[in-house]
């Protein structure tokens, strides 16, 4: 699960550096992302990690199915979309 959740990753394009080992992974946000993890906390109640600012430390249960990741990863879609909104309506 630990590949698939990187390679989804990856795949989205919005994403640099994505990294890990198993299920512990990490990827740099771009500047535009950089409230990401505030907002996936306020308003999808995922509690991600920080490693710096502008990365990202995912850890989930090592039994996590795909389907949660499935989920996950429509959560942290909704959230940059979000973000992305905003930036653009600012700029």
């Amino acid at each position: 699960n630990g590949s698939y959740l990187m390679e989804r990753l990856r795949g989205s394009g919005h994403f640099g550096n994505v990294r890990g080992k198993g299920l512990m992974i990490g990827f740099d946000l771009p500047a535009p992302l950089r409230d990401l993890r505030k907002h996936l906390l306020q308003e999808q109640h995922i509690f991600t990690g920080e490693a710096k600012p502008n990365v990202v430390r995912l850890l989930p249960a090592l039994n996590i199915t795909r389907a949660e990741i499935d989920e996950f990863l429509a959560a942290l879609e909704g959230s940059v979309q979000a973000l992305s909104a905003t930036a653009d309506s600012n700029a």
